[in-house]
C-alpha cells in the first residue's frame, strides 16, 4: 500500500520508537504497522525480501512481486521511498501452489524468525508477516471468474500470471506479472509511470469496482444478499438548499472511518459487514435513545442494551405479506457492529 510522506525526521524517529518497543517481530510489531503508516527502511526490506524469497523458493513456491513492490521494481527500479511494505503474491491453482501448501509455508516463515499469521478471505487468503519491523504482505490469490482481485476491487486476469516473466531487482531473479505494463495499468491507472507521494487518492476511487466483488458467499448469505440487502459502493448524495439531490454530485467514499479521526471525531460504529437496513436502523435508533436517556450512559454500553432488543424483537418481515423470514437473532443481524475510538460516556 501507498500512502502519504511526512518528513525523514519523522519518520526515523517513528521507526526508532517501533523498534524499542519490540524486536519487529513481534504481534504487537505487526499490528503498528498495519494501524500506522510508516516507510519502510530500504536496508532492512532488502534483507527481509531475499530472506522471504529463499523461504519460498525451498518450499517450491512460485510467487511475484505485485502492488506497490512490483511497481518499484519496474518503474525505479528499487524499493518506492514512501511505500510501507513488501507486496508479495502466488495463485492458488497455478503453477502447481494449492491452497494445502500455505500452513506449512507458513511455519517455515515462523521457524526463521517472523511473526506470521493467516486470514482465509473470499478473494484470497492472506498472510501477513513482519521481520526486522518490516511487513511482508503474501497474498494467496483465489481465481475467480478467470481473474484475481486486488485492493480496491481491482479484476486482474489471470493471464497476465500464468507465464510470469522475471527481472532483476535487489541483485536477486524475481517474477512480476507479464506483460507488467498492463499489470500496473490495470492496477494503477494510465498514469502508472508518474511518481504520486500524494494526490492518488482519486486514482484508488476511479478503481473502486461499482458492483460487489465475486466471492464464495454461503447460501444464507447469498440469499440475504440477492433478496435483502443488495449493495454498491457507498455514495454520499450533496443536496442543495432545498434538499434537492444536486444532479452529478455524488461522492464515492473510501476509507472513510480514518477521514472522521482525521477531522476530530472522537468515535465512529463500522459494520464488519453488508448489513441490512431495518435491523440496522433498529440498532441505531436504540443506541441513541438509550443515550438520550442518560448523556453519561457509556456508548458501548448504550449499544449493547441496543442489542439486546433487537435479538427479542420477532425478526426480518417480507415487505407484502408481513411475513417472518428470518431472526434477528441471528448474529448476522446484530454482530457485525463495533464501536471504533471512545467508547465510554458522552461527558468524557
Amino acid at each position: 500500500m501507498l500512502s502519504v510522506t511526512e518528513s525523514s525526521s519523522d519518520f526515523d524517529q517513528e521507526r526508532e520508537e517501533r523498534m524499542k518497543a519490540s524486536d519487529g517481530s513481534s504481534e504487537a510489531a505487526l499490528e503498528r504497522s498495519l494501524s500506522e503508516w510508516i516507510p519502510l527502511d530500504v536496508a532492512a526490506a532488502t534483507v527481509v525480501l531475499r530472506e522471504a524469497k529463499q523461504i519460498l523458493d525451498n518450499q517450491g513456491v512460485v510467487f511475484f512481486l505485485r502492488q506497490g513492490t512490483c511497481l518499484g521494481a519496474i518503474r525505479d527500479h528499487g524499493f518506492i521511498p514512501w511505500d510501507d511494505d513488501i507486496d508479495l503474491g502466488s495463485v492458488i491453482g497455478l503453477h502447481g501452489f494449492s491452497e494445502k501448501s500455505v500452513d506449512r509455508v507458513v511455519a517455515a516463515f515462523r521457524k526463521n524468525g517472523f511473526f506470521a499469521r493467516a486470514e482465509h478471505q473470499d478473494q484470497c487468503i492472506y498472510v501477513s508477516m513482519i521481520k526486522l519491523a518490516v511487513r511482508t504482505d503474501w497474498m494467496c490469490y483465489r481465481i475467480i471468474d478467470d481473474s484475481i482481485f486486488h485492493y480496491p476491487g481491482t479484476r486482474i486476469p489471470v493471464r497476465l500470471l500464468t507465464n510470469l516473466k522475471e527481472i532483476e531487482f535487489i541483485g536477486e531473479k524475481f517474477y512480476v506479472p507479464n506483460p507488467p505494463d498492463e499489470y500496473l495499468r490495470l492496477k494503477y491507472g494510465e498514469e502508472w509511470m508518474i511518481p504520486k507521494k500524494t494526490g492518488f487518492e482519486k486514482d484508488v476511487l476511479d478503481l473502486i469496482p461499482e458492483a460487489p466483488l465475486p466471492g464464495r458467499a454461503g447460501r444464507l448469505k447469498q440469499f440475504l444478499i440477492k433478496h435483502v440487502m443488495p449493495w454498491r459502493t457507498s455514495r454520499l448524495r450533496i443536496l442543495n438548499h432545498k434538499g434537492e439531490p444536486v444532479a452529478g454530485a455524488d461522492v464515492v467514499v473510501a476509507g472513510l472511518g480514518r477521514a472522521f479521526f482525521y477531522a476530530g471525531t472522537r468515535s465512529i460504529l463500522v459494520s464488519m459487514w453488508p448489513v441490512e437496513t431495518t435491523s440496522a436502523q433498529k440498532l441505531i435508533n436504540g443506541l441513541f435513545r438509550y443515550q438520550k436517556k442518560d448523556n453519561k450512559f457509556a456508548r458501548a454500553r448504550a449499544f449493547r442494551n441496543s442489542m439486546l432488543d433487537l435479538i427479542d424483537d420477532p425478526g426480518l418481515k417480507e415487505s407484502v405479506s408481513g411475513k417472518i423470514i428470518s431472526s434477528y437473532a441471528h448474529p448476522l443481524f446484530w454482530a457485525p457492529f463495533i464501536i471504533v475510538g471512545e467508547s465510554g460516556s458522552n461527558a468524557n
